[in-house]
């Protein structure tokens, strides 16, 4: 995506792909006002259907003790999501920190050799691999989700 952006950028199109997100954002919050003014009118409608069935208080007790009853599955739903994601990411973590010490741990055996400018450039050259692959599968990943 970034070289994309910068081959935009090097053709002069950046322009145009500004006009379109400008006007695709505008569009989409447009969209999604309306769509919740809908959800707003089709909630409305059902209140007073369930009024006129059986009574203003008991629609509204229903009406809250459903509502009560979305919001905790959402929260339980988010806890879940977020207790996995944060395995995850730590899970990551402990995986770059030991790749990053045991680069640490090796780089003063290597750089005390006779050609050290030669070492630390495989060494440099060997974290810019590592950090190209985690990219890629970052990327891999995400375009699989």
């Amino acid at each position: 995506m970034f070289a994309r952006l910068i081959a935009l950028l090097a053709t002069g199109e950046a322009a145009a792909v500004k006009r379109r997100i400008k006007t695709a954002v505008i569009f989409y919050a447009a969209a999604g006002f309306l769509g919740l003014l809908a959800v707003v009118f089709l909630a409305l409608a059902a209140y007073l259907a369930a009024a006129s069935q059986w009574g203003p208080i008991a629609a509204a007790l229903w009406f809250g003790i459903g509502l009560l009853v979305l919001s905790a599955i959402v929260f339980i739903a988010y806890r879940i999501t977020a207790r996995s994601r944060r395995r995850a990411e730590m899970g990551k973590r402990a995986e770059s920190m030991m790749v990053g010490a045991s680069a640490l741990a090796m780089l003063p055996s290597l750089v005390g050799k006779k050609r050290g400018w030669l070492t630390a450039l495989t060494v440099l050259a060997g974290l810019a691999g590592y950090a190209a692959y985690t990219e890629m599968t970052r990327r891999s990943r995400r375009d699989g989700d």
